[in-house]
């Protein structure tokens, strides 16, 4: 036997439209996008240092750099399109200016 039509079912009150309707899961509902997923390259330069980049969306947005010798770091996309590495205080890295225009 089919299932009824909603026509000609009939309505028990104000509360039967939320019993009808599905809500969808909550897995369904943080289900990750096919743009968030994260393309991973690696490569070694010249110098032997591994280079790892990271881009969302064909867009590095974090590389990684591991020289032969030493401790990695990261470098990380700033507003203006380049690359600079964060201070530990999460302030913008600042390089005074070290010109020599004549020395004495």
């Amino acid at each position: 036997m089919p299932p009824p039509n909603e026509a000609s079912a009939p309505q028990q009150g104000a509360h039967a439209d939320t019993a009808t309707t599905a809500k969808p899961s909550l897995r369904e509902a943080l289900k990750p996008d096919d743009d968030a997923k994260i393309d991973i390259h690696s490569y070694q330069r010249k110098d032997g240092a591994v280079v790892t980049e990271y881009a969302r969306g064909g867009r590095v947005f974090k590389i990684k750099v591991q020289p032969r010798a030493g401790r990695a770091y990261y470098l990380y996309r700033q507003r203006d399109g380049s690359f600079a590495r964060p201070a530990r205080t999460g302030k913008q890295h600042v390089s005074p200016p070290t010109w020599i225009f004549k020395e004495f």
